[in-house]
């Protein structure tokens, strides 16, 4: 079923805003409140940074979850992972010179992310943009056709990249990228496309509904 991602796309900016504006504060209360609960301290700290390790192995594996929104919640936990660390480096730090860089660390990190997570939140809109989904299609035999648009915001070249992802075998609920293309400035950007997997070919077949443009991707 073709779905146009306009509301993933407010959903995951408000995942993102309320990252950066409460992650900070929960990794301050995880060290208060265990202060004398180490072991519930270890227990905590070690399933955020697991979870973090996973979360970055499949970034670099380029797979993605069905859910646009959780995906995003994924990358929300990778700064609360960040946010966690630098509090753990000033509470754990004797006072001295890494103290202080800790300190300094936290005041650059957090006031980047509370600055992109209020009055910035303009700025985080056009960095996430290029990042969200535009429009996706179940194609059947296992394949989703993934669209999204690049704004020109990180690479000031407006344009749409393509992917056809997989199910994971036995893990339905997460996709690795098989195919994929980049248009530049061909006349497809934001525009509504049609397309067809021919299984028979083993082909994607894209074209634009005014027929002023079309390709083919094939699945390897």
């Amino acid at each position: 079923m073709f779905r146009f991602k306009y509301n993933d796309m407010v959903n995951s900016l408000v995942i993102m805003m309320g990252s950066l504006i409460v992650s900070p504060i929960i990794g301050y209360l995880i060290y208060y409140l265990t202060a004398n609960a180490l072991g519930i301290r270890t227990i905590l700290l070690g399933g955020i940074y697991g979870l973090s390790i996973l979360v970055v192995l499949a970034i670099l594996s380029n797979i993605i979850t069905t859910s646009s929104n959780l995906n995003w919640v994924l990358v929300g936990i990778l700064y609360f992972a960040i946010c966690c660390l630098l509090w753990g480096f000033y509470f754990n730090t004797p006072k001295g010179g890494m103290k202080t860089f800790s300190l300094i660390g936290m005041v650059l990190v957090y006031g980047v992310g509370y600055l992109l997570g209020t009055l910035g939140f303009v700025i985080l809109w056009y960095i996430m943009s290029d990042f969200t989904l535009y429009q996706e299609e179940d194609l059947g035999h296992g394949l989703v056709y993934q669209e999204r648009s690049i704004t020109g915001a990180l690479s000031g070249n407006q344009g749409t990249v393509v992917e056809i992802r997989k199910t994971v075998p036995g893990l339905p609920f997460l996709l690795y990228k098989t195919a994929g293309k980049k248009y530049l400035n061909e006349g497809v950007y934001q525009k509504s496309i049609d397309v067809v997997y021919e299984a028979d070919r083993k082909v994607v077949v894209m074209k634009s509904r005014n027929d002023e443009w079309g390709d083919e991707i094939v699945i390897e």
